[in-house]
């Protein structure tokens, strides 16, 4: 009997080891789809007996304690170790990362927008630590999404599944602001183009001859001269303008300037002939009774017409004397424009990788974490009975997936989903199927934004086929650029 029983304790230790195994080879892992597209990790080494600091480019910290990292069994370390940290600051990031955008809220699945995710690690000589039960890393992550609506999430490793932590703290990147601000005051006006115009054609060759009047005689109706101003693409009118303006520290008329459509209205034909109506007043002084300029503040003005039953009134914004457009051609303009708005474009790209909120969190366990909200609104998205097809041929092999608009998430839509697949084309969301060998079929955006909506709507069970086009990925930066986003 003992020997028999020795035997089923040996079976029962045996099966305890075996499930246990199976436990730990069970645990969740991202599944990315595109092997070698995901988010890589950064290997910093960190003395073990040292406060450390970690500052990345983009503006997060990660503030490690000395004494922060202990064995899986809570044994002490010594020497230095080896942190691992990434960070997913968008949809791409993650859904490239194979990580999931779904938490079970109130029996339901939920989809979750982030504000950004990081991952943190840590070993020695390739056993894994864990954080001491004294100890916390502060972390003040760089968040590219504005908002203080969002949570805190930590990925339970054993089950893949969000878990909701706390509430991060948030706070304004002010000096994103002031960047964006500067940006805006480097911005060169445009100047070119339909919405800005001259008044009086006439009063422009006057100028462009610099009061020669026998050239202004000669060249009244030349249409190269008049080819030269439109390069500019400026609109040009014939209209009566009298008045004064006031620009810098000097006084023009405002024939003599370049102005800025405001009410977006055109000089209509009869204010070229129109003329002023003069009255005596009570005291014998002349005034005009049917025509007006005012001058509003900051540079616009606003001039009225009338005669007889026609009235006419425009709002437009002084911009620069014609005399200073002219010391360049229009292609000269066009250049400085050019030039400027390049190097523009190339700050801007730095400001775009600056955080617009930092959220702050104290963790006392590694792994992955995610500053999230439940995405709302989308039962008001419109429901259709899909189908997809590659090249005009029935596809079902690869994995639908819908990526917001803002690219803040994306929604696995699973085949059990297809017939009532919900859509909203004015958010800017992208249509994508992941398929095998870097193969990512895309739905163009252009043709997600004409579909008839509600037209849809009006049906009780619309359907609608979405035809993938179909391109090889080479890398996230191409996947990006494939799909229109950042």
């Amino acid at each position: 009997m003992n020997s028999k029983r020795s035997i089923q304790l040996v079976l029962l230790l045996g099966a305890i080891i075996f499930m246990s195994a199976c436990k730990k080879e069970k645990q969740w892992k991202p599944n990315p789809p595109y092997p070698g597209l995901e988010v890589k990790m950064t290997n910093y080494t960190i003395n073990s007996s040292k406060d450390t600091i970690l500052l990345l480019s983009n503006g997060t910290s990660i503030s490690i304690p000395a004494n922060a990292m202990v064995t899986s069994d809570g044994k002490t370390i010594n020497g230095s170790y080896e942190f691992l940290y990434r960070e997913f600051h968008d949809a791409i990031d993650i859904m490239l990362s194979g990580i999931p955008m779904e938490i079970s809220s109130m029996g339901a699945k939920r989809t979750l927008q982030t504000a950004g995710m990081f991952e943190m690690n840590a070993e020695q000589n390739g056993a894994k630590l864990k954080i001491a039960d004294s100890k916390k890393i502060d972390i003040r992550f760089a968040s590219r999404y504005p908002g203080t609506n969002y949570s805190f999430f930590y990925m339970n490793p054993e089950r893949g599944e969000w878990e909701w932590a706390d509430l991060p703290e948030a706070e304004i990147n002010q000096q994103k602001i002031d960047a964006m601000n500067a940006l805006n005051a480097k911005a060169p006006k445009v100047m070119l183009g339909d919405k800005y115009f001259i008044i009086n054609f006439d009063r422009f060759l006057d100028i462009y001859f610099n009061d020669d009047y026998d050239k202004i005689y000669k060249n009244r109706k030349s249409k190269s001269i008049r080819q030269k101003l439109e390069g500019y693409k400026f609109k040009i009118y014939d209209a009566m303008i009298d008045g004064e303006v006031r620009f810098l520290r000097s006084y023009y008329q405002p024939s003599e300037m370049l102005w800025k459509d405001i009410d977006g209205k055109n000089f209509p034909s009869w204010t070229k002939d129109f003329e002023r109506d003069w009255k005596k007043d009570s005291k014998g002084q002349w005034y005009i009774t049917n025509y007006s300029f005012t001058s509003l503040g900051n540079n616009i003005y606003q001039v009225n017409y009338s005669v007889g039953t026609k009235s006419f009134s425009k709002k437009m914004e002084a911009v620069i004397p014609l005399s200073s457009i002219l010391k360049l051609s229009a292609d000269q303009w066009q250049q400085q424009y050019d030039e400027a708005m390049q190097k523009l474009k190339e700050e801007q790209a730095k400001v775009d990788l600056m955080a617009e909120t930092y959220r702050s969190f104290s963790v006392n366990r590694l792994g992955m974490y995610n500053f999230d909200c439940l995405l709302k609104g989308l039962d008001e998205w419109t429901k259709v009975n899909a189908s997809f097809t590659q090249n005009s041929k029935p596809s079902t092999e690869g994995k639908v997936i819908i990526i917001l608009g803002d690219n803040s998430g994306y929604i696995n839509v699973k085949p059990t989903d297809y017939r009532a697949m919900r859509i909203n084309p004015k958010s800017g969301h992208r249509i994508l199927m992941l398929m095998a060998n870097q193969q990512l079929g895309i739905f163009p955006a252009n043709k997600l934004v004409s579909i008839n909506i509600d037209s849809l709507k009006a049906l009780s069970n619309p359907s609608y086929t979405f035809n993938f086009e179909v391109q090889k990925v080479a890398d996230a930066v191409e996947f990006r650029k494939i799909l229109g986003l950042k």
